[in-house]
């Protein structure tokens, strides 16, 4: 049976309030805890056009002590290279092609902001799924090895880190853990209400971050899907250029 686990992203002071504690609501109703992405000193001008919220870290961290996980979804949320990174699904990125030195105090920012919150995250979640090696290299050095994104079924160890993977498409059938990837500054009703009814009907589906981290698994059935799922999502971002 496949298993949801649940990803909030860009969430900042500034965001779409009115969704964030609707699905909160919904989430606590049914005991499901989700990864929320924080954006620890958002500087996108997109994100700044939400009403802030002064109670923003009071909240995170009330839903940190729920049980909820929070992740670092990099640093202001501004992107400065067009390098699609080791994943190659979006060009934008806040990290990759960056230097290592640019890209650890980036981290280090973030961590610091973070640890001034007393909140201690072992979560990174990339801005557009962009980083590269050098990402790698500064998240090791400030102890965070569980990064929230790459292709696969099931969660894997690859270089030191455990990847619970994200990228899911619709060439590839509905197994292992999928990573339901929620933006809810520009999700539509619709797809919200999608998202409700989901939860309603199968929320016993619905797993936290250490019923993924138990379920990593390195065999060749899972290294098979990550090749097909990375191969197939290259044709799906090559066929969707073209359009």
């Amino acid at each position: 049976m496949t298993k949801y686990f649940l990803r909030l992203d860009d969430i900042c002071p500034n965001m779409h309030w009115q969704n964030f504690n609707q699905l909160i609501a919904v989430l606590q109703k049914h005991s499901i805890k989700a990864l929320l992405s924080v954006v620890p000193n958002n500087q996108d001008a997109k994100l700044l056009q939400f009403p802030c919220n002064e109670k923003f870290w009071s909240i995170i961290q009330s839903l940190n002590q729920q049980g909820f996980e929070i992740g670092v979804h990099g640093y202001n949320h501004v992107y400065c290279t067009k390098n699609s990174g080791l994943l190659g699904i979006k060009k934008d990125s806040e990290f990759a092609g960056l230097t290592f030195d640019e890209q650890h105090q980036k981290i280090m920012k973030a961590i610091a902001i973070f640890h001034a919150q007393k909140i201690f995250p072992k979560v990174f979640v990339a801005p557009s799924h962009s980083f590269d090696v050098s990402t790698l290299k500064a998240l090791e050095q400030n102890n965070i090895q569980i990064i929230a994104d790459g292709y696969g079924i099931l969660p894997y160890t690859q270089k030191g880190f455990t990847f619970i993977p994200h990228y899911n498409n619709p060439l590839l059938p509905s197994m292992g853990i999928q990573t339901l990837d929620v933006h809810l500054n520009t999700i539509s009703q619709k797809n919200l209400d999608a998202l409700f009814q989901l939860i309603e009907r199968h929320n016993h589906q619905f797993v936290d971050i250490e019923y993924c981290l138990k379920a990593v698994n390195n065999n060749m059935f899972n290294r098979f899907f990550k090749i097909i799922n990375f191969t197939s999502a290259k044709l799906l971002h090559q066929l969707a250029a073209k359009k």
